[in-house]
């Protein structure tokens, strides 16, 4: 999973995206909550 970065930090137009290669991603619905280990994506 990589980001990418959209318009300026700080304002209303920023954004962060989501890639799984050159596949966009949805963090929210895409990466499981909870991991094999027992542990928690947050």
């Amino acid at each position: 999973v990589a980001t990418e970065t959209a318009g300026e930090a700080a304002t209303e137009s920023f954004r962060l995206k989501f890639k799984d290669g050159e596949k966009a991603m949805s963090p929210w619905h895409d990466i499981d909550l909870k991991n094999d280990d027992g542990s928690y994506n947050m």
